[in-house]
C-alpha cells in the first residue's frame, strides 16, 4: 500500500517529470508490472532488453540501465547476486560524482524528456539512494511501486535459471526487499504483489494510481483487452500458496515474517510496527552476513561446483544419447544404402540384358539406314548426271536461240532498209502522179476520159 511522508501537491506534480520506479527482487514479476504500466501510458526506455525463453514477452527494462547498475555495483565491491548490503561509504567517495554524471546521461538517452516513464531494474532495490539523488538533479519525481512474489517461487526460479541453492535464493530475496523498503522511506510509494497483478490488474492499477497520486493516461476498452492478453497465465512459471506454511520447503523465520508484512501492507497499508519489525530483521541479516558470510560463500561455491558437475554429467549424458542416436541413424542409413545398392545392381543387370537387345535392334536399324543411304547416293548420282545433261541442252538451246535472234535482227534490218527504198519509190510515184494531174494535157484530155468511161459502162 502507500506511505506519503512527503506528499506532493498538484502544483508540484505538474512542475516536474514523474518516474514510476518498479522495485522488486529478480524473478518477482517486475517485468509483468512494468509491461502493464507501459500499456497504461508510461513511456518505456529507448533500449529495452530483449525477451528470452523465461520472459518471452520482454523485460520492459533498459539494457543500458542494467549495464550501468552492474558497473556501479562493481565500483562498490558488490554484484547483483550479493546478499550483503552495498558498501554505505561508497556514496561518500569521489566515484559518486563520476557515476552521477553518467547516470544523468543514461536518463537523457533512455527517457529523453518524457513526463511520465517507468524505470525498472531489480538492482535499483539496493541502489535507490543513488538514483534518488540523480532523479532530483534531473527534475524527476520518483514514485515507488513496490512488488514482491512468494520467496520460494523466486528461489525456485533462480535455481532453475542460475543454479542457486534454494537457501541462497531466499537470502537474495530477503536482501532485495529489505533494502527496497528501507531505501524508499519518506518517498511516495505503494505496495502490491505479483498475484494481484496477475489476478486483478484493474483493481491493482486503480489502487496504485490512488496511492501514487497519479492518473494513468491510457485507459479504454481496447487497452483493457490488450492488457488481458498481455497478462496471460503463461507468464507465471511457479505458483505457490500465499500461506508460507504450505510452501513445502524449509523457510527461515526472517523470510516468513518479511513476506507476511509485505503481504499485509499490500492488502491493508503499511504501519510503523511493520517498519520496526523489518528494521530488526535487516539488522539481524546484516549482522549474520558479517559472521557467516565466509561460510555461506563457501557453501554456495560448493553448491555451484556440484551444480556444474551435475550440468557436466547431464551434458555428457545428453552427448552420449545424441551420439547413440547418431550411430543408430548412421547404421540405419548404411542398411538403407546397402538395400539401395542391391536394388541398383539388380536393375543394372536387367538393364544390361535390355541393352543387348537394344544394341541388336540399333545394329539392324543402322544397316537399314546404310542401305537407304546407299540407295539415296545412287539416286543422287543419277539425278546429278541428268541435271548435267539438262544443263548442256539448255546451254545449246540458249546458243541456238541467240543465233536465231541474231538472224531475225539481220532480217529485220534488211526489211527496214527495203521498206525505206519502197517508201522513197512510192513518194516519187505520188509526186509524179500529182504532177500528171496538175499538167495541161491531163486537163485537156478530161472530156475524152469521161466519154471513154461512159462507153465502158454501156
Amino acid at each position: 500500500m502507500t506511505t506519503k511522508t512527503k506528499p506532493l501537491g498538484p502544483e508540484a506534480d505538474h512542475a516536474s517529470r514523474t518516474a514510476v520506479i518498479v522495485l522488486g527482487m529478480h524473478r518477482s514479476g517486475t517485468s509483468a508490472l512494468a509491461g502493464l504500466l507501459t500499456h497504461l501510458g508510461c513511456d518505456n526506455c529507448a533500449t529495452p532488453m530483449q525477451g528470452n525463453a523465461q520472459n518471452p514477452k520482454g523485460f520492459f527494462e533498459s539494457d543500458t540501465v542494467r549495464v550501468f547498475n552492474d558497473a556501479l555495483l562493481d565500483s562498490a565491491g558488490s554484484t547483483w547476486m550479493d546478499w550483503q548490503p552495498v558498501n554505505p561509504d561508497w556514496m561518500k567517495s569521489p566515484k559518486v560524482h563520476e557515476f552521477q554524471a553518467r547516470a544523468q546521461e543514461v536518463l537523457r538517452r533512455e527517457f529523453c524528456a518524457s513526463s511520465l516513464f517507468v524505470m525498472k531494474d531489480p538492482r535499483i532495490c539496493r541502489l535507490m539512494p543513488f538514483w534518488a539523488d540523480v532523479m532530483a538533479s534531473a527534475g524527476c519525481t520518483p514514485r515507488i511501486l513496490h512488488t514482491h512474489r512468494h520467496p520460494v517461487e523466486v528461489a525456485q526460479s533462480l535455481e532453475r535459471a542460475h543454479g542457486f541453492h534454494l537457501s541462497f535464493g531466499l537470502l537474495l530475496w530477503l536482501r532485495h526487499v529489505l533494502d527496497a523498503e528501507a531505501n524508499t522511506r519518506g518517498m511516495t510509494r505503494h505496495f502490491t504483489h505479483y498475484s494481484a497483478v496477475m489476478q486483478d490488474w484493474r483493481g491493482m492499477s486503480d489502487a496504485a494510481a490512488a496511492g501514487l497520486n497519479l492518473v494513468w493516461p491510457r485507459r479504454s476498452f481496447t487497452v483493457d483487452q490488450q492488457i488481458d492478453k498481455f497478462l496471460e497465465s503463461g507468464l507465471r512459471n511457479f505458483k505457490l500458496p500465499r500461506d508460507m506454511r504450505e510452501a513445502g520447503v524449509p523457510v527461515p523465520q526472517a523470510v516468513r515474517d518479511t513476506f507476511a508484512i509485505l503481504e499485509r501492507w499490500s492488502d491493508a497499508g503499511e504501519d510503523q510496527a511493520g517498519r520496526n519489525a523489518l528494521d530488526t530483521i535487516n539488522a539481524m541479516l546484516s549482522g549474520t552476513g558479517q559472521t557467516f558470510s565466509g561460510v555461506i560463500a563457501a557453501e554456495r561455491q560448493g553448491y555451484l561446483a556440484q551444480r556444474r558437475l551435475r550440468d557436466t554429467l547431464q551434458e555428457t549424458t545428453d552427448q552420449k544419447t545424441a551420439l547413440e542416436r547418431a550411430l543408430a541413424a548412421a547404421q540405419q542409413q548404411c542398411t538403407t544404402l546397402e538395400q539401395q545398392h542391391l536394388a541398383e545392381q539388380t536393375a543394372l543387370h536387367a538393364q544390361i540384358g535390355h541393352s543387348a537387345e537394344e544394341q541388336a535392334k540399333l545394329q539392324s536399324a543402322l544397316e537399314t539406314t546404310r542401305a537407304q543411304h546407299q540407295q539415296q547416293q545412287t539416286v543422287e548420282t543419277r539425278q546429278t548426271a541428268e541435271l548435267a545433261t539438262l544443263s548442256r541442252l539448255l546451254i545449246d538451246s540458249d546458243h541456238a536461240v541467240q543465233r536465231e535472234i541474231a538472224s531475225l535482227k539481220a532480217a529485220k534490218k534488211a526489211l527496214t532498209a527495203k521498206k525505206a527504198d519502197s517508201d522513197k519509190q512510192l513518194a516519187a510515184a505520188r509526186k509524179k502522179e500529182k504532177a500528171i494531174y496538175a499538167s495541161r494535157s491531163w486537163r485537156i484530155t478530161r472530156p475524152i476520159r469521161r466519154i471513154s468511161r461512159l462507153i465502158r459502162r454501156q
